[in-house]
């Protein structure tokens, strides 16, 4: 049987082999042009320049003091409407340039899996890909001779069973495993309790809007019935002097 230790280090060995082997899919893709990061940054140099011209043209051909004011503030508005319409053109065309380059970016993908180097890369790729298949089996093996259950094989699991008897906490593996399921579920009603928190500060958050919704509304309607009181009052009171 293999004890605590040695299957901790063989949990360790077959995370470090999933990165790997997680990294070789990746790097046997194909790179083309990084659309998103294209885009984005030419979406934020374009708007800083649209709203910089605007604003510019916004104080050149702002009304002379002499203008009044409500010509000013339809002048301004209009502006910012232009502005807002520029960006929104803008955004479009980048939308549709951005459909034009994931285009580009399948036929580059294509041209290069046809590549001599990308097809020995591919080559290589798979080769330590069965490299890391094998070793990865051969850990399993390993591994299912562990005294640790299978459903407790772990990393955080099987650490913190070993901690439990190095520290003393516990004399058998048994123990430990018990231990682990009260830590576990002492962290599950933590966590519930976070989230009852959670939703009752969402629940008491809506009641008070709601309650001051209710306020606006009632102050709405005495200020509307006083308004109506005052106007039946004034129109009782001209009527002493028809």
């Amino acid at each position: 049987m293999i004890g605590v230790e040695e299957t901790y280090n063989i949990l360790v060995k077959k995370n470090k082999i999933e990165n790997k082997y997680n990294q070789l899919i990746a790097s046997g893709k194909p790179k083309g042009i990084n659309i998103i990061l294209v885009l984005v940054v030419v979406f934020s140099i374009g708007c800083i320049a649209i709203t910089g011209l605007w604003i510019i043209e916004i104080i050149k051909h702002y009304p002379t003091y002499n203008t009044s004011i409500f010509t000013k503030i339809g002048t301004t508005v209009m502006e910012i409407i232009l502005m807002v319409v520029t960006l929104v053109v803008y955004a479009v065309i980048l939308l549709i340039v951005g459909i034009i380059l994931k285009i580009i970016n399948v036929f580059i993908c294509f041209f290069i899996r046809k590549t001599d180097s990308y097809k020995q890369k591919l080559t290589n790729i798979n080769k330590e890909k069965e490299s890391l298949e094998i070793e990865y089996q051969r850990l399993n093996t390993l591994l299912s001779e562990s005294i640790i259950p299978h459903e407790y094989r772990r990393v955080d699991a099987v650490e913190f069973i070993g901690k439990c008897i190095n520290q003393g906490r516990a004399h058998t593996i048994g123990d430990a495993i018990n231990l682990y399921i009260s830590e576990c579920q002492h962290y599950q009603r933590l966590e519930a309790m976070r989230e009852n928190q959670r939703i009752n500060e969402q629940k008491q958050h809506a009641y008070e809007k709601e309650i001051n919704t209710l306020k606006k509304e009632v102050i709405k309607a005495n200020r509307t019935a006083r308004e109506a009181k005052s106007t039946a009052s004034l129109v009782k009171i001209r009527s002493f002097f028809k």
